[in-house]
């Protein structure tokens, strides 16, 4: 379980950033895209029998998803 210190210390997008993403403006959702590229990296490593793989079209979907919902967010 987290403590409440470290809930604190998790690093968020700002709510700036997500007001002006969902506004339309691109500099904003590339940050958002940036923010979250590395847990998105990590959905997409795929396991096989032998070794691990990185599945693109499975980080682009994802991304296009995060996007999705940056414009379906609600105040």
């Amino acid at each position: 379980m987290m403590s409440i210190n470290n809930y604190y210390n998790i690093r968020r997008v700002p709510f700036d950033t997500i007001r002006k993403a969902k506004s339309g403006i691109s500099e904003a959702v590339d940050k958002i895209l940036k923010h979250y590229d590395a847990y998105i990296r990590a959905l997409s490593m795929v396991e096989t029998r032998d070794h691990w793989y990185f599945n693109w079209d499975l980080y682009e979907r994802l991304q296009f998803k995060l996007m999705e919902l940056i414009f379906k967010f609600k105040f």
